[in-house]
């Protein structure tokens, strides 16, 4: 990606990408460079927007994370994975009746995704709604049952219950 940068430093989805290799490789701080320049250049391009409030998340910068799934989704207002993104960056903040409402909207958008189920009961459960949070979890690990987040919240959640002995 550097060297199509270099001979095309206006390529967007060049840094894009780039911002999003950079992420896998925990150097959050090069990769929001790399998404701003994108959002500079496009500054509709979903993508970048997405990758730059998971770099902000990634850096502990909430508040401007939640501006970019926002941003996300007032361009694309079904995009699954931001309202996933903003559902756990709000939930992070300790505003969980906010987060909620998006985590549903992903699961009803991509019912067959299991880090959105997984999410979402992850929020119910620190609700203490507990049944719910039963279902979104099991919901989770019957579309992957190799899900560990899932499967350990789970186990946490009938622990709480009483529903299992340790």
């Amino acid at each position: 990606f550097e060297d199509v940068l270099r001979l095309e430093p206006r390529f967007a989805e060049a840094h894009v990408s780039l911002g999003t290799t950079l992420i896998q490789q925990h150097r959050a701080d090069e990769a929001v460079a790399h998404f701003l320049e994108a959002t500079r250049i496009k500054p509709f391009h979903v993508e970048a927007h997405a990758g730059l409030g998971a770099a902000l998340a990634y850096q502990g910068k909430a508040d401007e994370a939640v501006a970019e799934y926002e941003t996300v989704l007032q361009i694309q207002p079904d995009h699954a994975g931001a309202r996933v993104n903003l559902g756990i960056a709000l939930a992070r903040q300790s505003r969980l009746d906010e987060a909620v409402p998006h985590l549903r909207d992903a699961v009803r958008l991509e019912p067959k995704n299991a880090d959105a189920h997984h999410a979402l009961g992850a929020v119910l459960a620190q609700q203490g709604r507990f049944t719910e949070a039963t279902a979104e979890f099991t919901e989770a690990l019957r579309l992957n049952p190799d899900h560990p987040q899932a499967r350990a919240l789970l186990a946490e959640v009938q622990r709480q219950r009483g529903l299992i002995i340790r």
